[in-house]
């Protein structure tokens, strides 16, 4: 299949499409579109002719009506923030070459983009020039959001005022100079994958395949898990608050890898036996702090080499855990449980161009693995954060999935004082030789009125 607008296309799987996202050049708008567009690229001075200006490009994309548009409230003391040299260069230069590339929408999408749709496992690939294409897009908010799904649109972005997202703003800037002055080279691919084959308790208690290797990080990050199948622990709707006011893991995450916000345009929200895998973006920006503490640390020099398909081999997972902040019990009940492991199996199933079809093929084996070794799983406390889950059952949920589809796990855990016997259990698993059938009967006779789940673990195999 042809790679969007790339003079020289890799082979890549091809697909149907079924539904295809409305661009601005597509539209009977697109002229008087293209003329905001033009006043940018010819140069904007001052905050308030740039909020008009983006006034004028959501009513043209949203069609609404001027007083029903956005009014950018913190956009004056979020630019106030920001160091006077990163303020003049984004008059000066950086606007003027966000707007250049908007205008490139329809050189660089000639024909309709399509959406991965729910329930469909479905691969979008593209140049990274058109992801750079598109984010400037929804930067200068021209892009038409669809309803209950991911939104590309800087249109809320200016609603919220705090030390992250000065951040986040420092970030997405950064991303635009760097790319002005040198064009990255490659593709991108967001893969929506479905796990159709759902795994019942019964086939899990069944399960003599063994546990792999399970690696203990009690420092470093994610991120940094060079060769990994790299965790995000997402919203069911990708990206989150990436674009609003969210300051944990997936906003960071597609914060310093900004081609990541390019899914948020084209991907309907997640299903619980669905996941996203991105393969193929830059880490731009070094950052430091989480949450309300985010901050940017200059930039980033991405040194991950490129696979066949002329992707960075940086591969994320985007998998949303069950919210139970409201009833923290209900995540030990045997349908729960079983909802996580099937939602981290579509999550560590990996890359449809690549490993695929190997992990499909452990999932629906009962005996030990055998085949080609695949990539690790770097991951950690997944939902465990505003969403009430339990790090200490999401480990072991997460080992199980990992093994069944056969990579070994590395769990990041952010020194949460929480797991301070993740790595005695860890070792007593392993020394006891438990098997994914063993680990998941042991999880689930587990009754959590008296002690943590690991001190029962701990009691159960002395």
């Amino acid at each position: 299949r042809r790679v969007h607008g790339d003079p020289d296309p890799v082979a890549v799987p091809s697909s149907n499409m079924s539904r295809i996202a409305s661009l601005p050049h597509q539209r009977p708008t697109w002229p008087a579109t293209e003329a905001l567009l033009r006043q940018a690229e010819e140069g904007v001075k001052g905050l308030k002719t740039f909020k008009n200006l983006l006034k004028s490009c959501e009513v043209l994309a949203c069609n609404v009506e001027e007083e029903n548009a956005s009014s950018f409230p913190y956009m004056t003391q979020l630019f106030d923030a920001l160091p006077q040299p990163t303020v003049d260069a984004f008059w000066s230069h950086t606007l003027p070459f966000i707007a250049s590339l908007a205008l490139r929408l329809p050189e660089l999408f000639p024909t309709p983009l399509q959406i991965l749709v729910k329930q469909r496992p479905d691969t979008v690939t593209l140049t990274r020039e058109q992801v750079a294409c598109l984010i400037a897009s929804g930067f200068l908010c021209i892009l038409t959001p669809r309803m209950r799904d991911p939104e590309l649109t800087f249109q809320r972005f200016y609603d919220y005022r705090s030390r992250s997202q000065y951040a986040k703003l420092e970030c997405f800037l950064h991303y635009f100079t760097r790319i002005s002055e040198e064009m990255p080279q490659g593709n991108v691919t967001f893969s929506r994958v479905v796990h159709t084959q759902l795994l019942s308790s019964k086939h899990l208690m069944s399960r003599q395949t063994e546990l792999t290797r399970f690696t203990v990080h009690e420092t470093g990050s994610i991120e940094d898990a060079s060769g990994m199948i790299q965790g995000d622990f997402a919203n069911k709707i990708i990206g989150g608050g990436v674009l609003i006011m969210g300051n944990v893991q997936e906003e960071i995450r597609f914060t310093v890898n900004p081609e990541c916000l390019a899914s948020l345009f084209f991907t309907e929200e997640m299903d619980s036996n669905e996941a996203v895998l991105i393969v193929g973006s830059e880490r731009f920006a070094s950052h430091s702090g989480y949450g309300g503490s985010l901050q940017f640390d200059g930039p980033f020099v991405d040194r991950e080499p490129f696979d066949r398909f002329q992707r960075k081999d940086t591969q994320i997972t985007a998998y949303d855990a069950h919210i139970y902040c409201n009833d923290p019990d209900q995540q030990f009940e045997e349908g729960e449980m079983l909802r996580e492991v099937n939602k981290a199996l579509a999550a560590f199933m990996g890359d449809p161009l690549t490993e695929q079809a190997q992990a499909a093929t452990n999932i629906q084996s009962t005996e030990p693995l055998v085949g080609l070794a695949l990539k690790p799983i770097a991951t950690g406390n997944w939902g465990c954060g505003l969403f009430g889950g339990d790090p200490q059952l999401k480990s072991m949920l997460q080992w199980i999935s990992t093994s069944i589809v056969g990579r070994p796990i590395h769990y990041y855990t952010f020194r949460d004082r929480r797991l301070p016997q993740l790595q005695e259990v860890v070792t007593t698993v392993t020394r006891k030789q438990l098997t994914v059938g063993s680990l998941w009967k042991l999880i689930s006779n587990y009754s959590k009125e008296h002690v943590t789940l690991f001190n029962y673990i701990l009691r159960t195999l002395k």
